[in-house]
């Protein structure tokens, strides 16, 4: 589990994620953890600071961890069609993030203005 890259729990029904996943795998790059069931991430998914590429799109996400803002290398985040209701202002940390994709949360509420400027 350290060395692994890549990980695709897509489709999958998954209702949470074990926090043991994020405090073994701290190698992983690409976590696909789309249409599943997840209402929420572990805060220890912060611990993935490796991660480039997270899809968590299709789930029940109500919001995202403060802790994804550890996750420095991140440059792809696809939170599409969840039920965000609210971003966290850790986001603005994510210097290296080109994609964010958040199309289909109704109810969110403006993005951190610190995340707006950034581009």
């Amino acid at each position: 589990g350290a060395h692994l890259v890549n990980l695709n729990l897509r489709r999958n029904d998954i209702p949470e994620i074990p926090s043991v996943l994020c405090a073994k795998c701290c190698s992983l790059q690409t976590l696909d953890l789309s249409l599943n069931k997840l209402p929420s991430l572990p805060t220890i998914i912060g611990n993935l600071t490796a991660l480039r590429r997270l899809n968590v799109a299709g789930n029940r996400l109500v919001c995202l961890p403060t802790s994804l803002g550890w996750c420095k290398d991140l440059t792809h985040l696809n939170a599409n069609d969840n039920t965000l209701i609210k971003l966290p202002p850790t986001l603005a940390r994510l210097a290296l993030l080109m994609d964010l994709h958040l199309s289909g949360n109704k109810d969110i509420a403006n993005p951190p203005l610190d995340v707006v400027e950034k581009g």
